[in-house]
């Protein structure tokens, strides 16, 4: 009568993009910060037990209760996330899970190397115009 680990553990996997998770801790190491906004702060995290790499968006809960609209902006970051992280084409997962603390709400989403696609503009002042508007244009397009 009681489930095995195995349909446990597949269980939790389908149920992880659209439930809230509540071992951010001991699921992660943390270890830099890669970024912030006016709203959150991103980090580069390992999962602990297979070393998968993730950007974490982290957000103070004292803070989004204390900006006008907070929640709601949250509410509706997560709900674009999920509507990316389904794959469609060429597009391909970017949302993982979320995850919340006492103080804290976190976004797991897929780690990118190379940076912010407007600081490699900035640094690179030879990207061809053609390859900005392609980029942009695949980026609307899972939008």
């Amino acid at each position: 009568m009681y489930a095995n680990i195995h349909t446990i553990e597949v269980w939790k996997e389908k149920l992880r993009t659209i439930t809230l998770i509540a071992d951010f801790h001991d699921e992660y190491k943390v270890t830099k910060e890669i970024g912030k906004g006016s709203f959150a702060r991103v980090y580069y995290a390992k999962r602990k037990s297979t070393g998968e790499e993730f950007a974490i968006k982290a957000f103070s809960k004292l803070s989004l209760d204390e900006e006008k609209d907070g929640v709601v902006g949250l509410y509706n970051e997560v709900k674009i996330m999920r509507a990316l992280g389904t794959k469609k084409g060429n597009f391909h997962m970017v949302f993982y899970e979320i995850h919340e603390t006492t103080n804290s709400v976190y976004l797991v989403i897929e780690y990118l190397t190379g940076g912010e696609l407007l600081k490699a503009i900035e640094k690179n002042k030879n990207l061809s115009e053609t390859l900005i508007k392609k980029i942009m244009k695949n980026f609307i397009k899972g939008l």
